[in-house]
């Protein structure tokens, strides 16, 4: 679902490329009165990429229009129109560009070589003139003497493409034409407008996200269109050079990006194509790094990097709704009806630009029409897709009532069967207990979670509160750069004051220096954020859920990394760590362990009753030859000789409700025994603090413990 305004362009490049140089000159337009329309066949142009002023403009050599609507294959700096018009007509005579998206727009008059008149427009000088003059660009030849021949000579800058459609009337044909562009697009306007209150309906009835694509794609389809006929200029960003230029290559972008979006989820080509919605995905990419550039002020390089792709994504749309229409697609059908409805449009808007078609108000305005219709069309589909939702969703419910119909017949024999039935509530009692094991590792998740979320948030903020300043002083930096690019030979010493004035304002010397600053302690948030990540990941062990062999001082250490937040400074870890060869084990399931133990430990501290006493829990590891040990002290309040007893049991537990489920010291219990055939025990004093030991195996027999028969 690309731009609609760029495919003009597109066959404009085709057809100036295949027409050749012409070598005749342009003769001079005799304008009687009778006589309208475009003047491209008598006019001329020069590509100035130097900033010639008009009298030096005159003295060059122009080149005659190749057609009567001349386009450009490159997009110059700015570009000069020269015609020599013939006035027998006693009636108020003007000139315009038929395309009001130019950013300026400067008109001379001249008679014998004497500039008699000017006018200076364009879209970056909406608040300088009224609206009849500067939406399209409407240029009065009040001092045009009636019988005599005189030079109309024309500026244009843009940032989008080169296209000249000039034309010559009466004053009073021209402001007509001026109305009438309006009100059809107040029809235009219209049409979006109720599709968008339809469809908006429709979204919060199906709370689909594709519905929220076509209303964007709908809302930024009606604005490039505004930008388009100069609308959007005038009454949305009126005097801003910034929005005036990046206008319309930003919402013909975000027409693509969610056109495209839209399109892949109304087709599904996530299910039903494979590379094809990869490349959507990736021109998805594309389009949104084009508007980076353009709001990074280089619009003008994003619209020329956009626009040759514009008729290549339009070949691989097509060429995706035929595929899938081939394969049998209902969706697909409606999908490229609505599209060929805008391609209709734009080819007879462009065949009329050719001169093929003749201009009038079915050419003119076939553009909006073919977008009008495909917004429409594709309406249509998209209420059509609600029909095949509700046949999907009755299937559904059919096949659920068969489905339930048989596991009713299964629980019916199943009753009829005492062992069976036994054997059912002894798997169901598993199953409570396994529901019950990891509701405990879900509360320890909560822990982890939480812990993670502080830890990381000092980190970014640390970054974000750098990127303000550094921000800031990039920008004085490339004022100063743009001041040197500026630079001309003719006052070259005076600017290069000027610009060392402003490096002084600016303090360019500490502003380099406070940018490298600002950028280290950038490094150095990311690089803490970058550990706490590697600790989780280590933590976690996604990628060795199975028994393997495991460094067990890397699990340790990951843990910590994640406890780091419950300490609340102040607790101190001492680690004694001897040199421990890699084991065999479940290393997810370890830290599991570990993180109970060491949550245990911190939690013991910050129960004491003597706050004066430094918090301390220390960690060893010797290698004890078969095996490895592994002991956890805490100074923290201890335990009694009743908890000591039952510490192992599953449920027990003397922390507040709420805070402990029981399960966490069972669970560590049962992986270290059972699953490891290692060993856990604890001491402890009550008020002095608790040792906690593991003793771990260093190989296992090729079946780990806990799947021996």
């Amino acid at each position: 679902m690309v731009s609609r305004n760029k495919f003009f362009h597109l066959f404009l490049f085709a057809k100036l490329a295949l027409s050749g140089s012409l070598q005749a000159q342009q003769a001079t337009y005799i304008f009687d009165g009778s006589t309208s329309g475009f003047v491209g066949s008598h006019a001329a142009y020069l590509e100035d990429e130097v900033g010639l002023r008009p009298e030096q403009a005159l003295r060059e050599t122009f080149t005659p229009f190749s057609n009567t609507v001349q386009s450009l294959s490159n997009n110059p700096k700015a570009v000069w129109v020269k015609l020599d018009i013939t006035n027998r007509s006693d009636e108020p005579v003007g000139a315009k560009i038929d395309l009001a998206s130019y950013d300026l727009v400067d008109w001379y008059l001249i008679d014998n070589g004497t500039f008699i008149d000017s006018a200076f427009m364009g879209e970056l000088r909406i608040d300088q003139r009224s609206e009849d003059y500067i939406e399209h660009s409407i240029f009065p030849l009040g001092k045009l003497r009636s019988g005599f021949t005189n030079t109309i000579l024309l500026r244009l800058v843009n940032t989008e493409q080169i296209v000249i459609p000039l034309r010559v009337d009466k004053l009073s044909v021209l402001q007509g034409t001026n109305s009438s562009r309006r009100f059809v697009f107040g029809i235009y306007t219209g049409i979006m407008l109720v599709m968008f209150l339809y469809n908006i309906f429709l979204a919060f009835s199906v709370r689909e996200r594709i519905y929220l694509y076509y209303l964007g794609h709908l809302i930024f389809a009606w604005l490039t269109q505004a930008a388009f006929q100069g609308i959007a200029a005038f009454y949305f960003w009126p005097g801003s050079d910034y929005l005036s230029e990046i206008g319309f290559t930003f919402s013909t972008c975000m027409v693509s990006i969610l056109g495209i979006l839209f399109m892949r989820g109304f087709l599904q080509t996530a299910t039903h194509l494979n590379w094809q919605d990869k490349v959507l995905q990736a021109l998805v990419v594309f389009y949104a790094v084009a508007i980076l550039m353009a709001l990074a002020g280089s619009a003008k390089a994003a619209f020329a990097v956009v626009l040759p792709m514009q008729a290549l994504v339009a070949v691989f749309i097509l060429y995706v709704s035929v595929y899938l229409v081939i394969k049998g697609s209902r969706q697909a059908r409606f999908y490229l009806i609505g599209w060929a409805a805008l391609f209709i449009g734009i080819a007879i808007y462009v065949l009329k630009d050719f001169g093929i078609l003749p201009y009038n108000n079915l050419t003119n305005y076939a553009l909006q029409g073919g977008t009008a219709l495909e917004v429409v069309l594709l309406s249509i589909a998209l209420a059509d897709r609600i029909n095949i939702l509700e046949d999907e969703k009755r299937s559904l419910v059919a096949r659920q009532k068969e489905e339930l119909q048989r596991e009713v017949n299964l629980r019916t024999a199943e009753l009829r069967n005492t062992n069976q039935s036994l054997e059912k509530a002894y798997n169901d009692l598993k199953s409570t207990q396994s529901q019950l094991i990891n509701a405990e590792k879900m509360a320890s998740l909560g822990q982890l979670t939480a812990g993670i979320a502080h830890e990381i948030n000092n980190p970014i903020n640390f970054i974000n509160a750098n990127v303000k300043p550094l921000k800031r002083d990039f920008n004085d930096l490339l004022d100063i750069i743009n001041d040197y690019r500026t630079v001309k030979p003719e006052n070259a010493v005076t600017e290069l004051q000027r610009i060392r004035h402003k490096e002084e304002e600016i303090e360019l010397d500490y502003t380099s220096r406070e940018i490298l600053e600002l950028l280290a302690g950038i490094a150095e948030g990311a690089m803490r954020t970058t550990e706490i990540v590697r600790g989780l990941r280590i933590f976690s062990r996604l990628d060795e859920a199975e028994f393997n062999k495991s460094n067990v001082i890397e699990g340790l250490e990951s843990t910590l990394i994640l406890l780091n937040s419950a300490m609340q400074n102040d607790v101190t870890v001492d680690r004694d760590y001897a040199d421990l060869p890699m084991i065999d084990c479940y290393p997810g399931k370890l830290n599991q362990v570990f993180m109970n133990i060491i949550g245990n430990g911190i939690y013991a501290i910050h129960r004491r009753v003597d706050k004066d006493i430094p918090g301390r829990l220390t960690i060893q590891t010797r290698d004890a030859g078969d095996a490895i040990l592994i002991r956890f002290t805490d100074n923290g309040c201890g335990m009694s000789e009743k908890t000591l007893e039952n510490m192992f049991e599953p449920f027990y537990t003397t922390k507040p409700v709420g805070e402990g489920t029981g399960m966490g010291m069972a669970i560590s219990y049962g992986i270290i025994v059972n699953e490891h055939g290692g060993r856990l025990d604890a001491e402890s004093v009550l008020g002095k603090g608790t040792t906690i030991s593991i003793e771990l195996p260093k190989n296992l027999s090729d079946k780990p413990p806990r799947d021996r028969q």
